[in-house]
């Protein structure tokens, strides 16, 4: 933090003071990250490094809204979730990618948003713009929470100080949704459908029916190793730290599950993206026969909208999971015991993941 006593310069003090004052200028920063318990990140140093050449105004005029969330997005890809400690996934930071997306959108077609009009009014505004685009409910709702844990990070920063966003009234649209569960059956049938002919969707039908018996989240049951199987007092278990919460579960190996591993050499089936077993478990399903009519109803462009679907329309790679807690319960299997492998915190939230109708529970 000095010139060594030999330097030839004629301003020899004046640098000295200089790299005294940087040093001192982000010795505050360390000091006050260690005491907040906050991670400190490359790009949170070199604005706070920029910052002490930069007055407060020219600081605050630079930074906006929108070359926040820029900046968020990339400190994400770097970050632990502080909840779980694992990495933040690569899912939630394309959601933080689409709702900026959708606040831009606002930003052109309705009006010029910042920290400071992120309010009631701006909420309200947001909502009415959601639904002429005739998006669902819990969809504008997600872009909402997104935004909230944005301003958060913008508050604890102390980029502005409106705190409008957590108002009662701004809240997350949700509405519980009309998801399907496959029953035991239809889990069986699609199992013993002969697809040596279809590749694609046996490797979908292989991933899907260890999700639907092992309750783990698609995140999970696509990315299975070969060292997450392991053998407790004779018994084949999966031990797996979860993806998105970082629980750690164990679970029995269905006879159905030790099957496909065998089939696959001792191996978990490869991986396959989501989007392709998305489609490919619908035919699969659709194959299989699974085509009876539901009636859906939820909420799009701030109205309620029923439609009639079949049910393999309505397979998706979650639906697995869904299937997995619904038939344990319906088998009779406490929801604490369910809860232990599905990882579910509170009886409250899994009570309202499964899909148990009121004359299942009668």
């Amino acid at each position: 933090n000095y010139l060594k006593p030999r330097s030839v310069f004629s301003n020899k003090m004046e640098i000295t003071e200089l790299l005294q004052n940087i040093n001192s200028h982000l010795s505050r920063l360390i000091i006050d990250y260690q005491r907040q318990g906050k991670i400190l990140t490359t790009p949170k140093v070199k604005t706070f490094y920029q910052s002490f050449y930069i007055t407060e105004v020219e600081q605050k005029a630079e930074l906006t809204l929108f070359t926040f969330i820029d900046e968020f997005i990339e400190t994400s890809k770097t970050q632990s979730n502080p909840k779980t400690g694992s990495p933040v996934s690569s899912r939630t930071i394309q959601s933080y990618k689409t709702t900026k997306n959708f606040l831009q959108r606002f930003n052109d077609e309705v009006y010029n948003i910042d920290f400071d009009t992120i309010g009631l009014e701006f909420y309200y505004d947001f909502i009415e713009f959601g639904e002429q685009n005739a998006l669902t409910k819990n969809y504008i709702g997600k872009h909402i929470k997104v935004l909230k844990t944005i301003m958060n990070e913008a508050t604890e920063q102390e980029l502005t100080d409106n705190y409008q966003f957590k108002s009662k009234k701004f809240i997350v649209l949700r509405e519980e949704a009309d998801n399907i569960y496959l029953t035991n059956d239809e889990i069986l049938s699609i199992w013993n459908s002969d697809l040596s002919a279809e590749p694609q969707q046996e490797l979908a039908r292989d991933l899907f029916v260890i999700g639907a018996f092992t309750g783990l989240r698609v995140s999970d049951y696509n990315n299975i190793t070969k060292s997450q199987i392991k053998k407790l007092n004779g018994v084949d278990m999966l031990h797996i730290k979860t993806q998105k919460t970082g629980a750690i579960v164990h679970i029995p190996l269905h006879p159905i599950v030790k099957e496909i591993l065998k089939k696959y050499d001792g191996n978990p089936p490869p991986k396959m993206a989501e989007t392709k077993l998305n489609k490919h478990i619908k035919d699969v399903c659709e194959n299989a026969g699974i085509d009876e009519i539901e009636h859906i109803t939820q909420t799009i462009g701030g109205k309620k909208v029923t439609k009639k679907r079949y049910r393999f329309e309505l397979v998706k790679s979650h639906t697995a999971r869904r299937s997995f807690c619904t038939n344990a319960y319906l088998s009779g299997m406490s929801a604490i015991d369910i809860m232990a492998i599905s990882g579910h915190k509170t009886e409250t939230a899994f009570l309202k993941y499964i899909k148990v109708t009121p004359e299942q529970t009668a």
